[in-house]
Protein backbone atom coordinates (compact mmCIF):
# COMPACT_ATOMS: atom_id res chain seq x y z
CA UNK A 1 0.00 0.00 0.00
CA UNK A 2 2.83 2.68 0.10
CA UNK A 3 2.49 3.07 -3.43
CA UNK A 4 -1.11 4.33 -3.15
CA UNK A 5 -2.13 7.60 -2.60
CA UNK A 6 -4.66 8.90 -0.17
CA UNK A 7 -7.02 10.24 -2.73
CA UNK A 8 -7.70 6.26 -3.25
CA UNK A 9 -8.82 5.92 -0.25
CA UNK A 10 -12.62 5.64 -0.75
CA UNK A 11 -15.77 8.04 1.17
CA UNK A 12 -16.71 4.79 2.53
CA UNK A 13 -12.81 4.31 4.12
CA UNK A 14 -12.58 7.45 5.17
CA UNK A 15 -15.76 8.06 7.19
CA UNK A 16 -14.59 4.72 8.99
CA UNK A 17 -11.20 6.57 9.79
CA UNK A 18 -12.80 9.69 11.27
CA UNK A 19 -15.37 7.37 12.68
CA UNK A 20 -12.44 5.33 14.55
CA UNK A 21 -10.76 8.17 15.69
CA UNK A 22 -13.62 9.93 17.28
CA UNK A 23 -14.01 6.53 19.11
CA UNK A 24 -10.24 6.36 19.91
CA UNK A 25 -10.55 9.74 21.22
CA UNK A 26 -13.80 9.23 23.71
CA UNK A 27 -12.05 5.87 24.60
CA UNK A 28 -11.46 7.32 28.52
CA UNK A 29 -7.94 6.76 27.57
CA UNK A 30 -4.74 9.07 28.44
CA UNK A 31 -3.79 11.92 25.82
CA UNK A 32 -0.68 9.33 25.37
CA UNK A 33 -2.00 6.30 24.79
CA UNK A 34 -4.80 8.37 22.24
CA UNK A 35 -2.14 9.81 20.11
CA UNK A 36 -0.83 6.23 19.66
CA UNK A 37 -3.81 4.62 18.48
CA UNK A 38 -4.43 7.78 16.20
CA UNK A 39 -1.05 7.41 14.03
CA UNK A 40 -1.55 3.98 13.96
CA UNK A 41 -4.82 4.41 12.65
CA UNK A 42 -3.49 7.14 9.88
CA UNK A 43 -0.68 5.23 8.49
CA UNK A 44 -3.15 1.81 8.28
CA UNK A 45 -5.74 3.61 6.08
CA UNK A 46 -4.03 6.12 4.42
CA UNK A 47 -1.06 3.46 3.22
CA UNK A 48 1.69 6.18 4.99
CA UNK A 49 4.26 4.57 6.28
CA UNK A 50 4.63 6.67 9.57
CA UNK A 51 2.67 9.43 11.43
CA UNK A 52 4.10 11.71 13.49
CA UNK A 53 2.45 14.13 16.18
CA UNK A 54 3.94 16.78 17.30
CA UNK A 55 2.42 18.81 20.72
CA UNK A 56 3.12 22.48 21.36
CA UNK A 57 4.27 23.40 24.98
CA UNK A 58 1.89 25.86 26.79
CA UNK A 59 4.28 28.54 26.48
CA UNK A 60 4.14 28.07 22.06
CA UNK A 61 7.59 27.87 21.97
CA UNK A 62 8.45 24.37 21.54
CA UNK A 63 7.10 21.28 19.62
CA UNK A 64 7.49 17.86 21.32
CA UNK A 65 6.80 14.91 19.70
CA UNK A 66 3.65 12.90 21.63
CA UNK A 67 2.76 10.47 19.77
CA UNK A 68 4.41 8.10 17.01
CA UNK A 69 4.04 4.81 14.96
CA UNK A 70 6.57 2.00 15.66
CA UNK A 71 9.41 2.05 15.90
CA UNK A 72 9.47 6.03 16.63
CA UNK A 73 6.83 5.09 19.26
CA UNK A 74 10.22 4.90 21.39
CA UNK A 75 11.24 8.28 21.16
CA UNK A 76 8.13 9.96 22.43
CA UNK A 77 9.01 13.20 24.94
CA UNK A 78 12.44 12.65 23.92
CA UNK A 79 12.13 14.97 20.44
CA UNK A 80 12.06 18.99 20.24
CA UNK A 81 11.72 21.63 17.67
CA UNK A 82 11.35 24.78 18.22
CA UNK A 83 8.90 26.61 16.80
CA UNK A 84 9.96 27.29 13.08
CA UNK A 85 12.06 25.14 12.97
CA UNK A 86 11.99 22.03 10.53
CA UNK A 87 9.52 21.46 8.65
CA UNK A 88 6.56 20.76 11.54
CA UNK A 89 8.22 23.80 13.04
CA UNK A 90 6.96 25.51 9.58
CA UNK A 91 3.72 24.66 9.97
CA UNK A 92 3.21 25.39 13.50
CA UNK A 93 4.63 28.82 13.06
CA UNK A 94 3.03 29.34 9.62
CA UNK A 95 -0.72 27.90 10.54
CA UNK A 96 -0.37 26.04 7.82
CA UNK A 97 -0.49 22.62 5.72
CA UNK A 98 3.17 21.56 3.89
CA UNK A 99 4.07 19.13 1.48
CA UNK A 100 7.13 17.64 0.39
CA UNK A 101 7.09 15.10 -2.38
CA UNK A 102 10.86 14.60 -3.03
CA UNK A 103 14.18 15.81 -2.44
CA UNK A 104 13.49 16.75 1.17
CA UNK A 105 17.12 18.07 1.73
CA UNK A 106 17.03 20.35 -0.74
CA UNK A 107 14.01 22.46 1.05
CA UNK A 108 14.63 25.25 3.23
CA UNK A 109 12.31 24.08 5.83
CA UNK A 110 13.73 20.83 6.46
CA UNK A 111 15.66 19.57 9.25
CA UNK A 112 17.31 16.30 9.16
CA UNK A 113 16.97 14.25 12.71
CA UNK A 114 19.36 11.66 12.87
CA UNK A 115 16.70 9.30 15.32
CA UNK A 116 13.83 9.68 13.09
CA UNK A 117 16.15 8.31 10.15
CA UNK A 118 14.51 10.91 7.58
CA UNK A 119 16.76 9.72 5.13
CA UNK A 120 14.04 6.42 4.69
CA UNK A 121 11.30 8.13 3.88
CA UNK A 122 10.67 10.37 0.53
CA UNK A 123 7.45 12.24 0.54
CA UNK A 124 5.94 13.83 3.72
CA UNK A 125 2.41 15.93 4.01
CA UNK A 126 2.49 17.68 7.33
CA UNK A 127 -0.90 19.70 8.68
CA UNK A 128 -1.54 21.97 11.83
CA UNK A 129 -3.33 20.84 14.79
CA UNK A 130 -5.84 23.57 15.53
CA UNK A 131 -8.87 23.39 17.27
CA UNK A 132 -12.51 24.96 16.43
CA UNK A 133 -11.49 28.27 17.81
CA UNK A 134 -8.42 28.49 15.98
CA UNK A 135 -5.73 27.93 18.72
CA UNK A 136 -3.14 26.04 17.75
CA UNK A 137 -1.85 22.76 19.91
CA UNK A 138 0.68 20.81 17.48
CA UNK A 139 0.97 19.13 14.01
CA UNK A 140 0.46 16.22 12.49
CA UNK A 141 3.13 14.25 10.04
CA UNK A 142 2.41 11.64 7.62
CA UNK A 143 5.87 10.29 5.40
CA UNK A 144 6.17 7.78 2.83
CA UNK A 145 9.01 5.27 1.52
CA UNK A 146 7.75 5.96 -2.17
CA UNK A 147 7.46 8.92 -3.56
CA UNK A 148 4.06 10.87 -3.34
CA UNK A 149 2.25 13.38 -5.02
CA UNK A 150 -0.10 14.52 -1.80
CA UNK A 151 -3.24 16.23 -3.04
CA UNK A 152 -5.54 19.07 -1.55
CA UNK A 153 -7.85 16.18 -0.59
CA UNK A 154 -5.53 14.14 1.06
CA UNK A 155 -4.38 17.31 2.93
CA UNK A 156 -8.02 17.98 3.93
CA UNK A 157 -8.15 14.55 5.39
CA UNK A 158 -5.32 14.74 7.53
CA UNK A 159 -6.96 18.16 8.58
CA UNK A 160 -9.92 16.69 9.33
CA UNK A 161 -8.15 14.05 11.24
CA UNK A 162 -6.03 17.10 12.83
CA UNK A 163 -9.05 18.71 14.04
CA UNK A 164 -10.49 15.65 15.87
CA UNK A 165 -7.35 15.52 17.89
CA UNK A 166 -7.06 18.93 18.73
CA UNK A 167 -9.75 18.77 21.11
CA UNK A 168 -8.58 15.67 22.78
CA UNK A 169 -5.28 17.34 23.33
CA UNK A 170 -7.45 20.95 25.45
CA UNK A 171 -9.56 18.47 27.06
CA UNK A 172 -6.39 16.52 28.52
CA UNK A 173 -4.48 19.97 29.49
CA UNK A 174 -7.64 20.97 31.43
CA UNK A 175 -5.96 19.66 34.36
CA UNK A 176 -2.87 20.85 33.61
CA UNK A 177 -4.37 24.36 33.61
CA UNK A 178 -5.75 24.50 36.98
CA UNK A 179 -2.40 23.34 38.74
CA UNK A 180 -1.51 19.63 38.11
CA UNK A 181 2.08 19.64 39.11
CA UNK A 182 2.89 16.97 36.11
CA UNK A 183 2.40 19.60 33.34
CA UNK A 184 5.03 19.76 30.38
CA UNK A 185 7.84 17.93 32.35
CA UNK A 186 11.13 18.78 30.86
CA UNK A 187 12.42 16.50 27.71
CA UNK A 188 15.78 15.04 26.40
CA UNK A 189 16.55 17.40 23.21
CA UNK A 190 17.60 15.23 20.16
CA UNK A 191 20.34 17.23 18.23
CA UNK A 192 19.53 18.73 14.70
CA UNK A 193 21.47 18.03 11.95
CA UNK A 194 22.09 20.19 9.00
CA UNK A 195 20.37 18.57 5.93
CA UNK A 196 22.24 15.69 4.11
CA UNK A 197 22.95 15.70 0.92
CA UNK A 198 22.04 19.02 -1.80
CA UNK A 199 20.62 17.57 -4.74
CA UNK A 200 18.98 19.00 -7.90
CA UNK A 201 15.35 19.65 -7.02
CA UNK A 202 12.73 17.97 -9.44
CA UNK A 203 9.56 20.26 -10.34
CA UNK A 204 6.96 18.91 -9.14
Amino acid sequence: MTGARLDGVDAEREAQLLSRVIDAISGGLDLGRILQGVTKLVTETTGTDVCFVHLLDERGRTLRLHGATPPFDKLVGKIELDLGEGVAGWVASHGEPAVIVDDKAADPRYRYIPALRGEEFTSMASVPVVTPPGHLVGVLNVHTRLRREFTAADVELLRSVAGLVAGAIENARLPARRGDPRRDQPAHREPVLPPVGRRRRHPR
